[in-house]
């Protein structure tokens, strides 16, 4: 991702030829976007399992009424529930990456279509 963002750097949106290469470049970043997207998906699954486990676990050994094991197994897996928080904001923050890179691009290629009509339309008038 830093060679593509790197290859970004200095390129103008107000030129078409420029602004063509940012859609191309921007389009690259979503192959490893995504993939860290997957990647945080699976590591916030794995949290998420991890944390249900330790609870039913706790449910399990603790002893007591019903309402007391239920105290017991949340407090028990409180740590547990913060690590799955992480992991889960984690893979929202790499799904919000992708979702807005995919917006950008549509933007972009709007704003291209845009100049390329006031190109073609400036270059029919201009040789009338």
């Amino acid at each position: 991702m830093n060679r593509i963002n790197k290859q970004l750097e200095g390129l103008d949106e107000s030129i078409p030829a420029d602004l063509q290469k940012i859609i191309v470049l921007n389009t690259m970043l979503l192959q490893p976007l995504g993939k860290m997207y997957g990647i945080a998906t699976k590591e916030y699954k794995y949290a998420y399992a991890q944390r249900k486990y330790k609870h039913g676990s706790l449910l399990v050994e603790s002893s007591g009424t019903g309402i007391e094991k239920q105290g017991q197994a949340e407090i028990g897996s409180y740590d547990a529930r913060k690590i799955e928080a992480e992991k889960e904001g984690e893979m929202v923050r790499w799904k919000h990456a992708y979702d807005s890179t995919k917006e950008l691009i549509q933007s972009q290629k709007l704003v291209l279509r845009a100049m390329i009509t006031e190109l073609e339309n400036t270059n029919i008038g201009g040789g009338a």
